[in-house]
Protein backbone atom coordinates (compact mmCIF):
# COMPACT_ATOMS: atom_id res chain seq x y z
CA UNK A 1 0.00 0.00 0.00
CA UNK A 2 1.24 3.31 -0.51
CA UNK A 3 -0.39 6.50 1.85
CA UNK A 4 -0.40 9.98 0.17
CA UNK A 5 -1.11 11.84 3.64
CA UNK A 6 1.21 11.38 6.28
CA UNK A 7 3.11 13.37 8.69
CA UNK A 8 5.42 11.49 9.42
CA UNK A 9 7.67 14.55 8.62
CA UNK A 10 9.49 15.56 12.71
CA UNK A 11 9.66 19.07 13.97
CA UNK A 12 7.39 20.80 11.29
CA UNK A 13 3.77 20.58 12.25
CA UNK A 14 1.58 18.74 14.75
CA UNK A 15 3.19 15.15 12.98
CA UNK A 16 6.46 13.41 14.48
CA UNK A 17 8.03 15.20 17.16
CA UNK A 18 11.70 14.30 16.43
CA UNK A 19 13.63 11.41 14.47
CA UNK A 20 12.50 8.82 17.02
CA UNK A 21 9.18 9.49 16.30
CA UNK A 22 9.23 9.71 12.80
CA UNK A 23 11.03 5.60 13.07
CA UNK A 24 8.57 4.34 14.95
CA UNK A 25 5.77 5.83 12.64
CA UNK A 26 7.89 3.98 9.93
CA UNK A 27 7.71 0.76 11.84
CA UNK A 28 4.34 0.77 12.05
CA UNK A 29 3.14 1.43 8.59
CA UNK A 30 5.48 -1.23 7.23
CA UNK A 31 3.89 -3.87 9.93
CA UNK A 32 0.59 -2.25 9.03
CA UNK A 33 1.51 -3.00 5.12
CA UNK A 34 2.23 0.22 3.78
CA UNK A 35 5.33 0.19 1.40
CA UNK A 36 5.84 3.79 0.16
CA UNK A 37 4.59 7.05 2.16
CA UNK A 38 4.56 10.20 0.91
CA UNK A 39 5.26 12.76 3.60
CA UNK A 40 2.96 15.78 3.88
CA UNK A 41 3.69 18.56 6.20
CA UNK A 42 1.06 21.44 6.63
CA UNK A 43 1.36 24.64 5.12
CA UNK A 44 -0.63 27.55 5.59
CA UNK A 45 0.18 30.84 4.36
CA UNK A 46 -0.73 32.50 7.88
CA UNK A 47 1.91 30.44 9.86
CA UNK A 48 5.66 30.01 9.82
CA UNK A 49 6.75 26.90 7.14
CA UNK A 50 9.94 25.16 6.79
CA UNK A 51 11.28 25.66 3.83
CA UNK A 52 11.80 23.09 1.19
CA UNK A 53 15.26 22.67 1.75
CA UNK A 54 14.99 22.16 5.07
CA UNK A 55 12.23 19.99 4.74
CA UNK A 56 13.88 17.63 2.43
CA UNK A 57 17.06 16.97 4.87
CA UNK A 58 14.76 15.96 7.61
CA UNK A 59 13.44 13.51 4.82
CA UNK A 60 16.81 12.05 4.19
CA UNK A 61 17.73 12.03 7.92
CA UNK A 62 14.59 9.35 8.15
CA UNK A 63 15.22 7.70 4.80
CA UNK A 64 18.84 6.61 6.29
CA UNK A 65 17.71 6.05 9.82
CA UNK A 66 14.42 3.57 8.28
CA UNK A 67 17.51 2.14 5.66
CA UNK A 68 20.24 1.24 8.99
CA UNK A 69 17.25 -0.42 10.58
CA UNK A 70 16.08 -2.61 7.39
CA UNK A 71 12.50 -1.31 7.44
CA UNK A 72 11.62 -1.99 3.79
CA UNK A 73 9.36 2.04 3.29
CA UNK A 74 10.12 4.40 0.43
CA UNK A 75 9.59 8.04 1.27
CA UNK A 76 8.71 10.61 -1.04
CA UNK A 77 7.62 14.66 -0.27
CA UNK A 78 4.56 16.51 -0.43
CA UNK A 79 2.60 18.99 0.80
CA UNK A 80 -1.01 19.34 2.80
CA UNK A 81 -1.43 22.76 1.51
CA UNK A 82 -4.19 24.57 3.46
CA UNK A 83 -6.01 26.96 0.81
CA UNK A 84 -6.20 30.52 1.41
CA UNK A 85 -5.42 33.51 0.31
CA UNK A 86 -1.85 33.28 -1.07
CA UNK A 87 -1.65 29.55 -1.48
CA UNK A 88 -1.28 29.56 -5.67
CA UNK A 89 1.31 32.25 -5.59
CA UNK A 90 3.21 29.82 -2.39
CA UNK A 91 2.96 27.12 -5.49
CA UNK A 92 4.23 29.04 -7.76
CA UNK A 93 7.21 30.33 -5.91
CA UNK A 94 8.40 27.06 -5.17
CA UNK A 95 7.58 27.40 -1.53
CA UNK A 96 4.92 24.36 -1.36
CA UNK A 97 6.18 20.97 -2.54
CA UNK A 98 3.65 18.97 -4.98
CA UNK A 99 3.52 15.30 -4.15
CA UNK A 100 7.01 13.84 -5.37
CA UNK A 101 7.12 17.08 -7.66
CA UNK A 102 4.70 16.04 -9.54
CA UNK A 103 1.50 18.09 -10.35
CA UNK A 104 -0.62 16.75 -8.33
CA UNK A 105 -1.23 18.83 -4.88
CA UNK A 106 -2.94 17.41 -1.66
CA UNK A 107 -5.30 20.13 -0.38
CA UNK A 108 -7.33 20.85 2.49
CA UNK A 109 -9.76 23.27 3.50
CA UNK A 110 -11.85 24.22 6.76
CA UNK A 111 -14.21 22.15 7.58
CA UNK A 112 -17.30 24.34 7.51
CA UNK A 113 -16.07 26.15 4.11
CA UNK A 114 -18.91 26.72 1.78
CA UNK A 115 -18.73 24.50 -1.42
CA UNK A 116 -18.30 27.67 -3.81
CA UNK A 117 -15.23 28.55 -2.24
CA UNK A 118 -13.99 25.14 -2.73
CA UNK A 119 -15.12 24.62 -6.53
CA UNK A 120 -13.71 27.93 -7.26
CA UNK A 121 -10.30 27.10 -5.59
CA UNK A 122 -10.06 23.51 -7.42
CA UNK A 123 -10.82 26.01 -10.90
CA UNK A 124 -8.21 28.44 -9.94
CA UNK A 125 -5.39 25.39 -9.39
CA UNK A 126 -6.29 23.23 -12.49
CA UNK A 127 -5.92 26.47 -14.37
CA UNK A 128 -2.18 26.72 -13.26
CA UNK A 129 -1.51 23.52 -13.77
CA UNK A 130 -1.83 21.52 -10.75
CA UNK A 131 -4.16 18.18 -10.52
CA UNK A 132 -5.46 18.90 -6.58
CA UNK A 133 -6.15 16.00 -4.61
CA UNK A 134 -9.28 16.87 -1.82
CA UNK A 135 -7.38 15.89 1.43
CA UNK A 136 -9.69 13.70 3.86
CA UNK A 137 -12.56 15.15 2.02
CA UNK A 138 -15.58 13.04 4.51
CA UNK A 139 -14.93 15.85 6.69
CA UNK A 140 -16.25 19.08 5.00
CA UNK A 141 -20.04 19.47 6.02
CA UNK A 142 -20.78 20.68 2.36
CA UNK A 143 -20.28 17.71 1.37
CA UNK A 144 -22.09 15.31 3.57
CA UNK A 145 -25.08 17.06 3.13
CA UNK A 146 -24.73 16.87 -0.57
CA UNK A 147 -22.20 13.91 -1.66
CA UNK A 148 -23.52 15.51 -5.33
CA UNK A 149 -20.66 17.95 -4.45
CA UNK A 150 -17.83 15.45 -4.95
CA UNK A 151 -19.18 14.34 -8.23
CA UNK A 152 -19.07 17.73 -9.62
CA UNK A 153 -15.79 18.28 -7.63
CA UNK A 154 -14.45 14.93 -9.90
CA UNK A 155 -16.09 15.94 -12.96
CA UNK A 156 -14.02 18.83 -13.06
CA UNK A 157 -10.49 16.79 -12.96
CA UNK A 158 -9.83 16.70 -9.30
CA UNK A 159 -9.34 13.69 -6.82
CA UNK A 160 -10.99 12.60 -3.61
CA UNK A 161 -8.66 11.36 -0.54
CA UNK A 162 -10.44 9.90 2.77
CA UNK A 163 -8.71 8.57 5.80
CA UNK A 164 -8.28 4.89 6.46
CA UNK A 165 -9.92 5.36 10.55
CA UNK A 166 -13.22 6.99 9.05
CA UNK A 167 -13.89 3.86 7.52
CA UNK A 168 -13.77 2.06 10.74
CA UNK A 169 -15.06 4.27 13.20
CA UNK A 170 -16.11 7.59 14.45
CA UNK A 171 -18.36 10.02 12.95
CA UNK A 172 -17.26 9.86 9.45
CA UNK A 173 -17.62 6.13 8.99
CA UNK A 174 -21.21 6.16 7.90
CA UNK A 175 -20.63 9.08 4.89
CA UNK A 176 -17.22 7.85 4.28
CA UNK A 177 -18.86 4.41 3.43
CA UNK A 178 -21.19 6.02 1.20
CA UNK A 179 -18.41 7.37 -0.61
CA UNK A 180 -17.08 4.04 -1.27
CA UNK A 181 -19.64 2.43 -2.25
CA UNK A 182 -20.60 4.68 -5.07
CA UNK A 183 -17.08 4.42 -5.74
CA UNK A 184 -16.11 7.93 -4.84
CA UNK A 185 -13.04 7.87 -3.60
CA UNK A 186 -9.71 7.71 -5.19
CA UNK A 187 -7.38 7.36 -2.59
CA UNK A 188 -6.87 5.88 0.81
CA UNK A 189 -4.30 7.28 3.25
CA UNK A 190 -3.88 7.50 7.26
CA UNK A 191 -3.64 10.94 7.79
CA UNK A 192 -1.07 9.78 10.71
CA UNK A 193 0.27 12.36 13.21
CA UNK A 194 2.56 10.04 15.76
CA UNK A 195 3.26 7.00 17.01
CA UNK A 196 1.12 6.76 19.82
CA UNK A 197 -2.21 8.73 18.79
CA UNK A 198 -3.63 8.83 14.96
CA UNK A 199 -0.96 6.37 13.97
CA UNK A 200 -0.62 4.75 10.39
CA UNK A 201 -2.70 1.83 10.57
CA UNK A 202 -4.45 0.51 7.69
CA UNK A 203 -4.34 -3.36 7.97
CA UNK A 204 -7.99 -3.39 9.48
CA UNK A 205 -9.57 -0.84 7.19
CA UNK A 206 -7.58 -3.03 4.12
CA UNK A 207 -9.26 -5.86 5.20
CA UNK A 208 -12.63 -4.40 5.83
CA UNK A 209 -12.54 -3.23 1.87
CA UNK A 210 -11.62 -6.10 0.58
CA UNK A 211 -14.58 -8.14 2.13
CA UNK A 212 -17.01 -5.36 1.15
CA UNK A 213 -15.95 -3.73 -2.74
CA UNK A 214 -14.54 -5.29 -6.08
CA UNK A 215 -10.59 -6.19 -5.86
CA UNK A 216 -9.72 -3.99 -8.55
CA UNK A 217 -11.32 -1.32 -6.98
CA UNK A 218 -9.00 -1.15 -3.95
CA UNK A 219 -6.58 -2.21 -5.32
CA UNK A 220 -6.58 0.46 -7.44
CA UNK A 221 -7.46 3.45 -3.90
CA UNK A 222 -4.57 1.31 -2.13
CA UNK A 223 -2.27 1.66 -4.85
CA UNK A 224 -2.71 2.04 -8.29
CA UNK A 225 -3.62 5.74 -7.93
CA UNK A 226 -1.35 6.99 -5.84
CA UNK A 227 1.91 5.05 -8.07
CA UNK A 228 0.28 7.63 -10.56
CA UNK A 229 1.44 10.35 -8.14
CA UNK A 230 5.03 9.05 -7.68
CA UNK A 231 5.66 8.56 -11.76
CA UNK A 232 3.42 12.20 -12.52
CA UNK A 233 0.62 11.04 -14.71
CA UNK A 234 -2.85 11.97 -14.37
CA UNK A 235 -5.45 9.19 -13.52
Amino acid sequence: MIDIHNHILYGTDDGAADLQEAVEMAQIACREGITAIVATPHFRIDRHNDSPETLRTRLEEIRQAVKKLGIPLTLYLGHELYYGDGAEEALEEHRVCTMHGSAFILVEFSPDEEYTYIRNAVDHLMGLGYLPIIAHAERYRCMVNNPGYLWELRNMGSKIQINAASVISGPFRRFTRRLLDEELVDYLATDAHGSRERKPEMKRCRAYLYRKYRRPYVDAILVKNAGHIVKDKSL
